[in-house]
């Protein structure tokens, strides 16, 4: 199956609130997103996230939401993933590892220092996920600093 991967648009809100409601019905949550709110908090005139998509023949397959954050201890600026979902028929496609090269390109062309994500101690699929990616692990987060985008882009690449 064929797909690529490209920056949301507020066209995708209907779909992206789709996914996040079955990322968290997987981790036993209840989502309370609506399409509504992630056209206002993402692609408004201020946004608050920036998402990333995977999209199929037959529509969207997968996303990354990801926002900056400012780290005063280190005065370094932190790209956050925050959402990291593929729909469970199109895992193990390499379509994570996309979405994950997706948040580095655009975490570095932000001027990001470091990527974080934080992953739940019960989610080993995650944990071994960003392992295999070659992240550094600092529980509860994996982290990647801006050194480490080449080599983390190359091992998202190479599948």
């Amino acid at each position: 199956m064929t797909w690529i991967c490209r920056p949301a648009t507020a066209a995708d809100a209907g779909d992206l609130a789709v996914m996040v409601t079955a990322l968290a019905a997987l981790h036993g949550d209840r989502a309370t997103v609506t399409p509504e709110a992630l056209r206002a908090y993402g692609f408004g005139p201020r946004p608050r996230f920036h998402a990333i998509v995977a999209e199929g023949p037959d529509g969207l397959i997968g996303y990354a939401i990801c926002y900056i954050i400012f780290n005063a201890q280190t005065a370094s600026v932190v790209a956050d993933l925050h959402h990291l979902y593929v729909v469970a028929d199109h895992r193990q496609a390499g379509v994570g590892r996309a979405l994950v090269a997706g948040v580095v390109d655009w975490a570095e062309a932000e001027g990001c220092h470091r990527l974080r994500v934080g992953v739940a101690p019960d989610n080993r699929r995650a944990a071994d996920f960003y392992r295999r990616l070659g992240m550094r692990e600092k529980a509860p987060n994996f982290l990647a600093d801006q050194g480490d985008f080449p080599r983390l882009r190359s091992h998202c690449r190479q599948g």
